[in-house]
């Protein structure tokens, strides 16, 4: 009992009934261990245990139809019932009345509402909480990754040789990855093409990548990009609106910036451009120590770069990448080799 008149007493007595199991179990003594981090840092062992101890009160007492709650990493709402998703597959409950409600979007709410013994239990998802990012129902998937699962399994389709045509000869699947920043994250790509090889049961490999080289850490560190992925690329592609984005980012406190009709015809363009051919080009495994021209031979020998001008080493206008048939059209030119090859 509390005075009504006290407006902070009420409302703590109206929420006396609700309190959270997650800070319950953690500050408490129903687990065997105490937390070990004093003041706000969380002891990352105990906050394992809460959720496991969490995931498995409610196994107990609202049980899903083929799988723990442990394993659950989405919830949704679908025509009025409750779905959760896990690596199996979907789940519902085994008791489809306990679930009483939900706030947020459907396809992803940000509480879910459940009934045991006319007891109520809130599932709060929040995956910016420190404490939610343990627990899989909170997490997110990051677009790349979803988009290079869903890619992979559709492409199972032609390597399975279920459509009238085949997509590759060789039993490959070409993906083209953009916006990529340093060869940190095409390192990152190549490590989850190989996680979807073999979640898929692919031969390792199958997966190949084409490069986009649009923005500045990548341009600087092309030869390292090529290097991170010299396993799996097809090519390498310029994007000019994107790269010039990125550009106008990078110097954003610089002030204005010329206009798109003007940008074209800029030194960094040019700069861009050859250092793409001159990095690029000698790193081609199918392009022989022989047969590598020097950048200022290429107009001279290509009948496709012979009326381009010293600085346009690449055909920019309509944003093509250099291709080695282009390129290797007269044989006999050569470009210093290093003693080292980017692509061993």
């Amino acid at each position: 009992m509390v005075p009504l008149d006290n407006a902070r007493y009420a409302i703590n007595a109206a929420n006396a009934r609700w309190r959270s199991l997650y800070d319950t179990l953690y500050g408490g003594d129903m687990l065997p261990e105490p937390p070990t981090r004093q003041g706000t840092d969380i002891d990352p062992e105990r906050a394992e245990a809460v959720v496991a101890w969490a995931a498995d009160f409610l196994d107990r007492h609202l049980p899903l139809r083929g799988a723990s709650h442990r394993e659950i990493t989405a919830w949704q709402v679908r025509d009025g019932r409750l779905v959760a998703h896990s690596a199996r597959g979907t789940h519902t409950l085994v008791t489809p009345e306990a679930f009483r409600g939900w706030r947020g979007d459907p396809a992803s709410p940000e509480v879910v509402l459940l009934r045991h013994h006319n007891l109520h239990i809130e599932l709060c998802l929040d995956p910016r909480h420190p404490v939610g990012q343990r627990d899989t129902a909170s997490w997110e998937v990051f677009e790349g990754l979803l988009d290079a699962f869903v890619t992979s399994l559709i492409a199972l389709h032609d390597l399975n040789g279920l459509g009238r045509w085949r997509n590759s000869k060789t039993d490959s699947v070409y993906i083209v990855k953009p916006k990529m920043h340093g060869s940190e994250e095409v390192a990152f790509t190549c490590e989850l093409f190989a996680a979807m090889e073999e979640a898929l049961a692919m031969p390792r490999h199958t997966l190949k990548l084409g490069l986009m080289d649009e923005e500045r850490r990548t341009a600087l560190n092309l030869e390292a990009c090529i290097h991170a992925a010299r396993k799996r690329l097809i090519y390498i592609n310029t994007g000019f609106l994107d790269r010039t984005g990125d550009e106008i980012h990078t110097n954003r406190l610089g002030g204005r910036v010329v206009r798109k009709v003007d940008m074209k015809k800029q030194t960094w363009i040019d700069a861009y451009e050859d250092w793409k051919t001159i990095i690029n080009f000698p790193s081609s495994p199918s392009c022989r120590p022989e047969d590598r021209p020097t950048l200022k031979n290429l107009r001279t020998s290509s009948p496709r770069l012979r009326s381009v001008q010293p600085g346009q080493i690449a055909d920019r206008r309509s944003e093509t990448w250099l291709t080695l048939s282009a390129l290797l059209s007269t044989k006999g030119v050569r470009i210093p080799w290093k003693e080292v090859s980017i692509m061993d």
